[in-house]
């Protein structure tokens, strides 16, 4: 019989994961971008794999096999998700993005790997009829998902962190920008902003990135790099316990609303107040970003990210 413990914490993971899809769902349709409608697909086949770990635990005939490939296969899908978002927002910080980029490299073929363990493990586990994969092989999953992971925020952020370091030039700009917006007339600052939201470009020239995309980017760099902490964490804790934690529905609960608040993060855009308070400090810049106005040819850049 189940437990108030398991039904507790698979029960929420549900929840949570139908609450966030319908958020995810609304800003997909309201403020379509690509990325948004991936986190939103990604949270519908995660609430169905949380769905399957709350009925294995109600229904004591429910087919525990057929849960573990069905969890394999959607993890193969969340990280080919998760990973290739953040990559295609970290390209917008480039001024070209080559395939020629060793850890842009790296992260393809890690990424590629881990879904080849997954689906190879779907398949064995089918033709051999086993309950549940190994626990090596779990471990090992884990291993490459979190490569794969530092390898795309590395690589993505790595401008930011180039901006957040030499940032004089974007904090002059961006005080431009709010002087401008202040105290200038309409026409005059419909001028001076197009010039001063050109992108920043480091000293080598291979970084483009305006004032609001570095706000934009740190915030995810901020909350994606403590969140993939914890996750690390998580796993370690999971992978020294007893062996039978990693197979137990609440470890998947917990794993899965994790999951949610990854694409939580993705799919819902931060707030100008939360932008700003990153710009003033993180950044180190002055003046207030809500009255900042972004220019035609740079807003569509901005609203694929935020």
């Amino acid at each position: 019989m189940a437990s108030i413990l398991d039904l507790s914490f698979t029960g929420l993971s549900v929840l949570i994961n139908f609450v966030c899809l319908i958020i995810l769902i609304y800003y997909a349709a309201t403020k379509y971008t690509f990325l948004r409608l991936c986190c939103a697909l990604s949270s519908f086949v995660n609430l169905a794999i949380s769905g399957a770990n709350l009925a294995r635990v109600i229904l004591p005939n429910f087919p525990i096999m057929y849960y573990w490939i069905g969890y394999e296969a959607i993890s193969a899908i969340y990280a080919s998700i998760i990973w290739t978002c953040l990559l295609i927002t970290g390209s917008r910080f480039y001024r070209e993005t080559s395939l020629k980029e060793p850890l842009l490299i790296f992260c393809i073929i890690s990424l590629i790997g881990l879904n080849v363990i997954y689906w190879v493990t779907v398949i064995l586990n089918l033709k051999q009829m086993k309950d549940q994969p190994d626990l090596v092989i779990l471990i090992f999953q884990a291993i490459i998902w979190m490569i794969c992971g530092m390898c795309s925020f590395i690589y993505t952020f790595t401008p930011i962190l180039t901006v957040h370091f030499n940032h004089i030039g974007l904090k002059a700009r961006f005080d431009a920008e709010i002087n401008n917006d202040i105290n200038s007339s309409k026409d005059e600052n419909d001028n001076v902003t197009k010039s001063s939201l050109d992108t920043i470009p480091s000293t080598e020239q291979k970084y483009s990135i305006s004032s609001r995309n570095a706000a934009v980017g740190s915030w995810y760099m901020i909350t994606i790099g403590f969140l993939t902490l914890g996750y690390a964490t998580f796993y370690i804790i999971v992978f020294i316990t007893p062996p039978f934690i990693p197979y137990h529905p609440i470890t998947n609960s917990i794993d899965f609303m994790l999951r949610i608040i990854y694409l939580g993060v993705y799919g819902i855009p931060p707030t100008k107040g939360v932008l700003y308070w990153v710009a003033k400090n993180v950044l180190g810049m002055k003046g207030n970003l809500i009255s900042l106005k972004t220019s035609a040819s740079h807003s569509n850049d901005d609203n694929t990210m935020a």
